[in-house]
């Protein structure tokens, strides 16, 4: 699966929140300090194909990404909390391309809390209707 078009979206949509701290997970730039703060990683972590109903060459094949965000853990305000509505809203029911489904959130959970630091894995799935020729 393709991350760049999911970076792309999160950049152009969630500027007020990320700024431009959307990254590939695999890079994990570091968080040096709570100023780089709030920050979206996006990875792919599983696909699956559906078995074709009939015997042409056609088949679905769902794509599940993750974007973990890292934000100040905050009374006053919520960092996390909005960058997480931001990312939602961007991506719930957005296709990647023609011949994607709208993309749907499977679940959101908290992986870790380091001091003031909060992580969140977000994980959303699309599927993609591939056919040989």
């Amino acid at each position: 699966m393709r991350i760049l078009p999911v970076i792309t979206q999160l950049k152009a949509e969630c500027a007020a929140e990320l700024g431009t701290r959307v990254y590939p997970a695999l890079s994990l730039e570091p968080i040096k300090a709570l100023a780089d703060t709030p920050a979206a990683y996006v990875y792919w972590v599983e696909e699956f194909g559906q078995a074709p109903q009939t015997i042409h060459t056609s088949q679905r094949r769902a794509l599940r990404f993750v974007v973990q965000t890292v934000a100040q853990a905050a009374i006053a305000s919520e960092p996390l909390e909005d960058a997480r509505d931001a990312i939602l809203t961007a991506l719930i029911g957005w296709q990647i391309g023609p011949t994607y489904d709208p993309t749907v959130h499977i679940k959101g959970e908290i992986i870790e809390i380091e001091g003031d630091i909060v992580w969140c894995r977000d994980i959303f799935e699309t599927a993609q209707y591939a056919r040989s020729v």
